[in-house]
């Protein structure tokens, strides 16, 4: 229980890391993605699929979480500043 609670902890500062630092859009997005995935794939290899394992499990999350936030870091790197504040308009006006 120790080793996972510290690589949960390391995942953090990593993950703030990587926030912090100078990567586009699209690599912090698989990073989070990839982090998010791995976490639940583990859940779920652990507990619902047993037969596949926790390592498989969070392998298969880390992938998948990994594509899915590269492509929504993508979408928001194509969203302007102009866009952004046109949005922050329209939802103070309601």
């Amino acid at each position: 229980m120790k080793i996972s609670r510290m690589l949960g902890i390391l995942s953090v500062i990593g993950m703030v890391g990587v926030a912090a630092s100078g990567c586009t859009y699209v690599q912090k997005g698989a990073a989070a993605g990839g982090l998010v995935g791995g976490v639940a794939g583990n859940i779920v290899g652990n507990n619902y699929a047993s037969t596949i394992g926790p390592a498989t499990g969070t392998a298969m999350g880390v992938g998948a979480g990994a594509a899915v936030g590269g492509l929504a870091g993508d979408a928001y790197a194509v969203v302007t500043e102009e866009d952004r504040q046109r949005e922050r308009d329209n939802m103070g006006g309601e």
